[in-house]
């Protein structure tokens, strides 16, 4: 069998890879290369989206943004409007894990057709024309997570732009609990049923022998993650794991939900397929997402990083009980046997392999910046702490942060008028933490100087023409918020050195390059895992590269050179014209003076 082709393309950010696609994508369909099959573009947000599909129209092809039911979908008359304009019906069928097109939508039952009232009305039902006429189809990462609709038909090429692994991640917020009560046979219920509602024996018994081997596991198990050896000794496989996954779904009769019901009428028929009020509940999905960790783990010999033991508070007091965080799969019917190529200027295989293990990653596609001068300022005072100590501060930490303050809007602005150039719509641009940006917002920033914060960066293309770019600090979480993600992604713990003490990272030196082949040697944090590491740079420098790509370096010329100011001690694969420290630059009384005119 041969399988198409499933490649991933690391480009750097400014050099137009999205514009290039599209025109590739554009050449494709009118030289009839699909066939009439469709091109899904996936794209981190919907407000990108929007940008790719008029990109697209511009080149004469018809596209949509495809948003689901949860998506904003404003009007004048309601700003607030959602795709979905029943969102309670929705909410219901997916607390009892049932299709909701048919339980809240439309469907024929017995010769009469249910209709939800809004269907006419209905924003999501509005997109099914347009996406089964559009040639491409622009969705979010999301989207690839969850079934592909109907109306979406046959895809010949799928892709995806911009990192999407952070989109399949399941169980950070914390929230996809099981309590060690509600997985005890006997105390909750195994019973499986057949599809016409009537009892199924046979699974029942199979799903009750898994459940009291994982109970025998569950009594004796530490706090922490599920042991490997403990799985194992008391009998589980991964063949019965990945078993018992599929017949916990099974444990749910289906309620009768119809859509066009009203509320009460689909509560009295939740209620009645739902173990009475006080009755120990594990969900029928989240037990699946236990068993699938847990047959992984059994699988690659080594512990369930992914089912860490504990204890929940609940109205009864404390209990033990399981969180569950996991990798969720893309879904076949987007990607399977069909071409895909994945465009990430920050691309990591650590990240993109565990859901696409056959990819095939090309050497990073770069070009030289001959009209960008980078300057890298180390020890400046750009963290949310060092400008927003907070209330409880003592006073002497409040006057410093006022003058760091101080110094860095003096610094803004003899930078703006440094890199002042007439006909930009801005002389610069700010990048940094949200709390810092507010704060340089609040104090009040120099007229024609942008500032945006982290994380909502990529594929924004407003700065092309600025004359600099300032970021300021960096974003990092702590370790274990790194290792918690890794663990998601890939269900094993992480492997922590001795070079890591404490709660916070190691330190290594790295070396920043200089122009000329010189290098200037600083400490920077690391993590001993591989894959926390790469999520750790995924987080933090990555997302600086991101921002510094929003100047479009690329693209410049003599006549419209590009400054960019890094205000970080991390470590970036670029090279820098000088090294220098902040207390050597700091403003001085005279620079404080001029800014004041």
């Amino acid at each position: 069998m041969i399988l198409p082709p499933l490649l991933g393309l690391p480009v750097d950010t400014g050099l137009g890879k999205s514009s290039a696609a599209r025109a590739a994508i554009a050449a494709l369909i009118k030289d009839g290369g699909l066939n009439g099959r469709k091109v899904i573009y996936a794209v981190p947000r919907h407000d990108l989206g929007e940008e790719q599909v008029a990109a697209f129209q511009a080149l004469g092809l018809s596209a949509m943004l495809w948003k689901g039911r949860s998506a904003p979908d404003p009007s004048d008359a309601d700003p607030e409007r959602l795709m979905c304009l029943d969102a309670q019906a929705v909410a219901d069928a997916l607390q009892i894990e049932q299709p909701v097109e048919q339980s809240c939508c439309k469907v024929r039952r017995d010769g009469e057709i249910h209709v939800c009232r809004h269907y006419a009305s209905c924003g999501y039902q509005r997109q099914k024309e347009p996406a089964e006429a559009a040639q491409v189809i622009v969705c979010a990462h999301d989207s690839l997570f969850h079934m592909k609709p109907a109306a979406i038909k046959t895809v010949g090429l799928l892709v995806i732009d911009e990192a999407f692994w952070q989109s399949g991640l399941r169980g950070l917020d914390g929230k996809a609990v099981l309590t060690q009560d509600g997985l005890e046979p006997g105390k909750s219920s195994t019973t499986c049923y057949k599809g016409d509602g009537t009892i199924d024996i046979e699974a029942t018994a199979d799903l009750m022998a898994a459940r009291h081997r994982l109970w025998k596991a569950l009594q004796v198990a530490e706090p922490g993650p599920l042991k490997h050896g403990l799985l194992t000794a008391v009998g589980l496989s991964a063949e019965e794991c990945r078993a018992a996954a599929s017949l916990e779904r099974r444990r749910l009769r289906n309620p009768g939900l119809l859509p066009g019901m009203g509320a009460v009428q689909r509560r009295h028929k939740i209620d009645r397929v739902l173990p009475p009020y006080g009755e120990p509940w594990s969900p029928p999905g989240r037990c699946s997402a236990l068993w699938g960790i847990l047959a992984r783990a059994i699988e690659n010999d080594h512990d369930a990083a992914g089912a860490v033991l504990g204890h929940e508070r609940t109205e009864n007091g404390s209990v033990r009980a399981l969180n569950l965080r996991w990798r969720g799969e893309l879904r076949a019917n987007w990607v399977g046997a069909i071409p895909v190529l994945h465009l990430d200027a920050t691309l990591r295989p650590e990240l993109v392999t565990p859901y696409l293990p056959e990819i095939t990653i090309y050497g990073a596609i770069t070009a030289r910046l001959p009209h960008v001068v980078v300057r890298q300022i180390l020890g400046s005072p750009t963290s949310a702490k060092a400008l927003t100590p907070g209330p409880q501060a003592r006073e002497r930490e409040q006057k410093t942060a006022k003058r760091h303050l101080r110094d860095l809007l003096a610094y803004i602005s003899l930078r703006a008028r440094h890199c002042h150039r007439p006909d930009a719509k801005a002389d610069l641009l700010i990048i940094g933490q949200k709390s810092a940006i507010d704060i340089l917002r609040a104090a009040g920033l120099p007229p024609r100087v942008d500032a945006v914060h982290f994380n909502g960066l990529s594929g924004l293309d407003r700065w092309g023409d600025v004359g600099g770019v300032m970021i300021l600090g960096r974003t990092l979480p702590a370790p274990l918020t790194v290792e918690a993600i890794g663990a998601a992604l890939t269900g094993r713990m992480p492997n922590i050195e001795d070079t890591q003490t404490g709660w916070w990272y190691g330190a290594r030196e790295k070396r920043i390059r200089l122009e000329g082949g010189k290098t200037h040697a600083v400490r920077s944090e690391f993590h001993s895992d591989p894959t926390t590491e790469a999520v750790r740079w995924s987080i933090c420098e990555a997302e600086l590269i991101q921002a510094m790509g929003r100047g479009r370096g690329v693209n410049r010329s003599a006549e419209t050179p590009l400054a960019i100011d890094l205000l970080t001690d991390m470590v970036l694969p670029v090279t820098v014209k000088e090294v220098v420290n902040w207390s050597d630059i700091c403003p001085s009384r005279r620079d404080l003076m001029a800014v004041r005119g």
